[in-house]
């Protein structure tokens, strides 16, 4: 691939959604009329990348950018860039078809239309030329009046794309076509992605390993916001019956690999700071009912007063494993038994929070009520906080260790001890 050769072209590119970086160092040239497939596991930054080809992600509350995007040789992030004249020439072609709800005809006409066409007669032209392009006229001739939602899923995608070509870009993002067709309409798909690379360059992101084989010229490999790596589409190994294309080499595999188990170990380790977290959060909060409840019983203003300062830092520490949750799914896509503790982790955090905030109100009562004699004993009061602290620790003692036995007797506790409290209490 010489640079005379070079349409699209990223350079050092990264991407953030908030704190969370979902492209890394992205470098990738693709040449012009070209097909270039992106492959890779999900949340590898596949659709990140091409949003960022036509400047989508600009949508995206918190999303920040660093890097060059060029096309053309011109950087589209430049401040003096239109942003409309870019999408003009880029199109995108989504994974599910998204027809407006109108007939055939205005669905096709509605770029020109847009952009300034009014002439009906040229309309009639760009409809009609934009549908043989899309290898759908020869199925809608005579019928552009019917609603566009009433053809099927595969001539829906292709009218999507006659739309696009409609306003005639010079590059076409497809994101997965065909994953919600049938095989006969994803055959099509296929066929017309080949046909259209004769005037346009092609960029297609898929799941599908043979779909990479049999459409694409080039194949870029992304792994966790990663490039690893780019090459021709091989179409030279064949295994047995199966006919498995290769599509990266034997060295990109083994950096991805590498690549994987570092970032799993991270994970872990950070999967494990969480769980600590919590349990030291629990334990702040243990502290904070019994400090609270002996400030009420014993009218020690300090004490409460110790309870509200130490809050803050209550509030901090929790805030910081929300941040951690939301992190730990953008560090690697978790399996069932890690998304069941990240949701875990989630609920536990906002309930001992909320313990937190019970025990400042009940330290703050304390305050308000130092010179005060209380009306009858607290003792129930301090039984019931002894109780609540000791199901607490039981209950972190037993998430910690995984010990269903012991969150059972935990749970067993709520209904063995608590009905003679309140009794006693009221």
């Amino acid at each position: 691939m010489t640079e005379r050769d070079i349409q699209i072209e990223s350079r050092n590119l990264n991407l953030w959604y908030g704190d969370a970086q979902a492209l890394k160092n992205v470098t990738i040239a693709m040449p012009g009329n070209k097909v270039t497939a992106v492959i890779g596991p999900s949340g590898c930054g596949k659709f990140t990348f091409i949003r960022c080809i036509n400047r989508m992600n600009d949508l995206i509350k918190d999303c920040r950018i660093t890097g060059e995007l060029l096309f053309g040789g011109k950087n589209i992030y430049d401040r003096d860039i239109n942003v409309v004249a870019i999408r003009k020439k880029i199109g995108m072609v989504f994974q599910k078809p998204n027809p407006f709800p109108m007939p055939i005809y205005d669905n096709v006409a509605y770029g020109p239309h847009r952009n300034g066409v009014r002439d009906r007669h040229e309309l009639d032209e760009v409809v009609e030329t934009s549908l043989v392009a899309a290898a759908l006229w020869g199925e809608v001739d005579g019928k552009l009046d019917i609603a566009a939602l009433d053809l099927s899923g595969g001539q829906q995608q292709r009218l999507c794309i006659a739309r696009t070509l409609a306003v005639k870009p010079e590059v076409i993002l497809f994101d997965e076509p065909c994953s919600a067709l049938d095989p006969i309409s994803t055959a099509r798909i296929e066929d017309l992605i080949g046909e259209l690379k004769r005037d346009y360059t092609i960029i297609i992101v898929t799941h599908n390993m043979q779909q990479a084989a049999r459409v694409s010229d080039y194949t870029a490999f992304f792994l966790l916001g990663e490039m690893i790596e780019l090459g021709k589409t091989s179409r030279s190994l064949k295994i047995r019956r199966r006919r498995v294309r290769k599509i990266i080499s034997q060295a990109g595999l083994d950096r991805a690999i590498r690549r994987d188990i570092m970032v799993q170990k991270q994970y872990q380790t950070e999967l494990t700071n969480v769980q600590q977290n919590v349990l030291r959060l629990g334990e702040l909060a243990n502290s904070a009912i019994k400090d609270s409840v002996e400030a009420l019983q014993d009218h020690n203003v300090e004490q409460a007063e110790a309870v509200i300062t130490g809050d803050s830092g209550i509030d901090g520490l929790s805030a910081d494993i929300d941040a951690l949750c939301m992190q730990l799914p953008v560090l690697k896509q978790p399996v069932d038994r890690d998304l069941w503790t990240i949701g875990a982790v989630v609920k536990i955090n906002l309930d001992i929070e909320r313990m937190s905030d019970l025990a400042v109100d009940i330290a703050r009562v304390a305050i308000a009520t130092r010179d005060k004699k209380h009306v009858r004993s607290l003792i129930d009061i301090s039984a019931m906080a002894h109780i609540a602290c000791e199901m607490l620790g039981g209950a972190l003692r037993a998430f910690g260790e995984l010990n269903s036995d012991l969150a059972c007797e935990i749970a067993k506790l709520t209904f063995r001890r608590s009905p003679s409290i309140f009794h006693n209490f009221y």
